[in-house]
């Protein structure tokens, strides 16, 4: 790989390790695997975060995904009843939009000391120092 293709692609991978903000908890181990397809200039996410500790008053805890990122998998290891929710909305700061994902445990149940919380999403790559092709349409 050319130095400056490995530069483009360290600067987009530190543009997709913030692509998930926390709301309430901060990832405690976060793993990605990112498959780049520059031809369509997209990229497939396997993303497993594991959170430690979450709030124990509540039930849900939400994080948020850029909304240019279409999510094809969402799933709380270890516990089927729990439930993935998904909304959009808008960063009223900086107009942004985003995907809310909720994660919400029965009320009978306790945080476990470390959740996981397996992803897979994919989506558009924004090169800025590239210039769009006249194919780019």
């Amino acid at each position: 790989m050319k130095p400056f293709s490995r530069f483009i692609v360290i600067g987009w991978l530190l543009g997709v390790l913030p692509a998930l903000s926390f709301a309430m908890a901060l990832p405690n181990h976060h793993e990605l695997s990112v498959v780049l397809h520059p031809e369509k200039k997209s990229a497939d996410i396997h993303d497993v975060m594991t959170l430690n500790p979450l709030d124990p008053q509540k039930n849900t805890t939400t994080l948020a995904l850029h909304a240019d990122y279409e999510i094809e998998k969402a799933a709380v290891s270890g516990h089927s009843a729990w439930t993935v929710k998904f909304s959009s909305y808008k960063e009223e700061s900086s107009e942004t939009r985003l995907t809310r994902i909720d994660i919400s445990k029965p009320d009978r149940e306790l945080w476990p000391d470390n959740l996981k919380i397996e992803f897979q999403y994919s989506g558009t790559v924004y090169d800025p120092l590239r210039s769009p092709s006249p194919s780019d349409g």
